[in-house]
């Protein structure tokens, strides 16, 4: 354990901390100060309000979608399926994020969905896959 991290357990600062540890007499204690709190919680406390990155709207100006929900589930499919009949040629999963909004793994769970119902065909693998509606 660091002398800070002692200090910051022991609700002082680190140079009152040393001169305690020290002895010197003459060193008068400095206002101790509230633990800091640490996790998910304390950082979304200390946070200001405004949203951060991942709860953004994508940069692509479309819309996010919520997947978790049945509907939200049957719009992202569509949107999917009517992008890719727009298109001429078999197209990446990047640019289906990009035309259709979502995460990558959004995008990915529900090709992989569509491709098992038989809306969706897939050739190629890895960065190199192209999609092409049915």
């Amino acid at each position: 354990m660091s002398v800070a991290q002692l200090a910051e357990l022991a609700g002082m600062d680190v140079d009152s901390m040393v001169a305690l540890v020290l002895g010197k007499r003459g060193a008068a204690p400095a206002a101790a100060k509230a633990p800091a709190r640490r996790g998910r919680r304390a950082a979304a406390e200390a946070a200001p309000a405004e949203a951060t990155p991942a709860q953004a709207a994508p940069a692509t100006g479309k819309k996010a979608h919520n997947t978790r929900t049945r509907e939200g589930r049957e719009a992202l499919d569509q949107a999917i399926i009517a992008f890719l009949k727009e298109q001429a040629e078999p197209v990446r999963a990047l640019d289906i994020r990009k035309g259709v909004g979502g995460t990558a793994a959004q995008i990915r769970t529900r090709l992989n969905v569509l491709i098992e119902q038989g809306k969706v065909t897939y050739k190629g693998r890895a960065s190199g896959t192209r999609y092409k509606a049915k």
